[in-house]
């Protein structure tokens, strides 16, 4: 699809080489069931390597659209700049072949970025289209899937394999500490994309007095995604605004050993990335205290909190510093084979004493989003790798 979330992720800085990756899609059966949990919330499935390098991102969301009218948006690429934020251009040639040549540019105030994608029309109404980023170095795929929900609407799906990130000393730096954020950034320029369509097929659709029964339930679990990767959900409000994101992955490691860890965090420093220090302030029977730093892109961000001990989980509460009013909270649950199914949820409120981060996010909502997805992978993949290092030393 176009204006391709690998170009929007990363603004089209100069990248690696590579072959051009697979896309290996989910079952359409199984994502189609997830309608009833995608009305207000997109799913993320992020699948990294064993050193946490991206490899995959699918990305699925909800609209009352019919298949074959969202079909029909993504394919004119020509139109987006009527619906995709912060868009100034996007042309197309159309070939013999009928695959399109899509050239674009996004702009905004602090930077701009422009490309060149291949876009493929698999056959049918609702046939696939696949986007390949055709500039010099860039060897990324992304896929896009429409669904019939039941009952009505359209299962939205995004796959990506992305093109490294590189070139930007700041961001390089920052990888260099905890490669996982590569996958914040790829979900922030998938996000944008599927947010502004969904956005207009909602208008479509409600234009031509289109409106199916909202799907009902809240899907299957998330045992047959958890086999491929680390589950994102993001939730926002009916104004699009964000609400709170949960990610969630399974721990090689019993309930009560992670539930210690997690309420000693003066153990964390040098194994959960970027906490460079911690600092018991007090600490009583229903929770404790204490000052967090952890390294930031420019400088150390350092927090004041308040842990509070709650049922098979924590939940924290930024009281003072640069995150005061960040909210999360740690839930955890047995699973079958031994390991534990650990749920992070949260809402930092990065704009909330950060006038920079608060012009980004008025500039592309989808960043706050893809921003808090990126704390909880973090945060969550640290605590998986930590309990994984030690099962292997077993």
């Amino acid at each position: 699809m176009r204006v391709s979330p690998i170009a929007l992720s990363i603004l089209l800085f100069p990248q690696a080489v590579s072959a051009r990756p697979t896309i290996h899609p989910f079952s359409a059966e199984l994502l189609a069931r997830y309608a009833p949990a995608l009305e207000h919330a997109e799913i993320a499935v992020v699948e990294l390597d064993p050193q946490d390098h991206a490899i995959q991102t699918t990305l699925i969301g909800y609209t009352s659209a019919p298949p074959e009218m969202v079909h029909d948006l993504v394919a004119q690429p020509e139109n987006y700049p009527n619906f995709i934020r912060n868009l100034t251009r996007s042309t197309v040639e159309r070939r013999a072949d009928g695959t399109l040549i899509n050239h674009w540019k996004i702009s905004y105030r602090i930077a701009s970025a422009e490309g060149t994608d291949e876009i493929r029309l698999e056959p049918g109404a609702t046939g696939a289209i696949v986007s390949l980023p055709i500039d010099k170095g860039k060897e990324g795929i992304s896929r896009e899937e429409f669904l019939p929900a039941p009952g009505g609407g359209t299962v939205f799906v995004s796959y990506g394999c992305y093109d490294s990130i590189e070139g930007i000393p700041l961001l390089s730096s920052l990888l260099k500490r905890n490669p996982v954020w590569e996958a914040g950034l790829n979900l922030a320029g998938a996000l944008t994309v599927m947010r502004s369509v969904l956005g207009e097929a909602n208008r479509r659709a409600a234009a031509k007095g289109i409106h199916p029964a909202q799907p009902s339930g809240d899907g299957p679990a998330f045992t047959e995604l958890l086999d491929r990767g680390t589950v994102a959900v993001v939730r926002s409000g009916t104004h699009g605004e964000l609400l709170d994101v949960s990610v969630v992955d399974r721990v090689p490691a019993p309930l009560p050993v992670i539930l210690d860890y997690l309420r000693a965090p003066e153990k964390w420093p040098g194994q959960i990335a970027s906490v460079k220090r911690v600092s018991i302030k007090h600490r009583d029977q229903s929770g404790l205290e204490y000052e967090l730093a952890m390294s930031g892109v420019l400088t150390d961000i350092v927090t004041t909190y308040r842990m509070s001990y709650v049922p098979n989980g924590i939940d924290t509460l930024g009281i003072d510093g640069e995150l005061k009013e960040m909210r999360n909270r740690w839930d955890l649950s047995p699973a079958t084979d031994g390991s534990t199914i650990v749920v992070w949820r949260g809402n930092l409120h990065l704009g909330a004493n950060n006038s920079l981060l608060r012009s980004m996010f008025k500039l592309e909502p989808s960043f706050e989003h893809a921003a808090n997805v990126s704390a909880g992978l973090v945060s969550l993949r640290s605590v998986a790798r930590h309990f994984g290092t030690i099962e292997r030393k077993r």
